[in-house]
């Protein structure tokens, strides 16, 4: 888990910012339009990241009214919904840009679907699995130096973030090997 000041200071330093630091008794209040810049830049990449390369999934149960839901009943803002079951068995359903409309003749269904995190602010922490403070940084640089155009900053850090995203975005596989027989 990661404090968004750190990943803050930690894209600062790579944007060589030096007036950006954080102490830890700081009062949090009436930042400068950098680091207001800066905390937008994070919760861009936190979406990009969770709407195009690594899905955040959430399980709900709901009742539902006249055959249908609206997202906003469900505690999360929805991406995409990907299966809704009744009793464990799978139901049909058609999405709508507000609500989802199921076949069902059962009221209480069990909703699989992407989400979109909440917005951070300054004070917050961002505990997602599998994005590390490096990984956030880098995207708040890259995105920071497009913004100010500092052009080739933001194409090298660029290129560093997609590598740290490749790698978050791989499955580690535990390593197994064969009993040998010596003779």
């Amino acid at each position: 888990m990661a404090t968004v000041k750190s990943i803050i200071e930690k894209a600062a330093a790579m944007l060589d910012m030096k007036e950006i630091t954080f102490s830890g008794s700081q009062v949090v209040s009436n930042y400068d339009p950098t680091v207001v810049a800066l905390v937008e830049c994070l919760n861009n990449v936190i979406e990009e990241i969770a709407t195009e390369y690594i899905h955040f999934e959430a399980t709900e149960e709901i009742t539902l009214s006249n055959g249908k839901f609206d997202y906003a009943s469900l505690q999360k803002q929805v991406f995409q919904i990907i299966k809704i079951e009744e009793d464990g068995a799978p139901c049909e359903f058609m999405c709508y840009p507000t609500f989802a409309e199921v076949e069902t003749k059962c009221p209480k269904i069990k909703v699989r679907y992407y989400y979109i995190p909440d917005k951070v602010t300054i004070t917050g922490s961002v505990n997602y699995p599998k994005l590390n403070a490096r990984l956030l940084s880098l995207g708040v640089a890259s995105d920071y130096a497009l913004i100010v155009g500092r052009y080739e900053e933001s194409i090298n850090y660029d290129k560093q973030y997609m590598y740290a995203l490749q790698s978050a975005q791989r499955t580690r596989k535990s390593i197994a090997v064969k009993a040998r027989r010596w003779i």
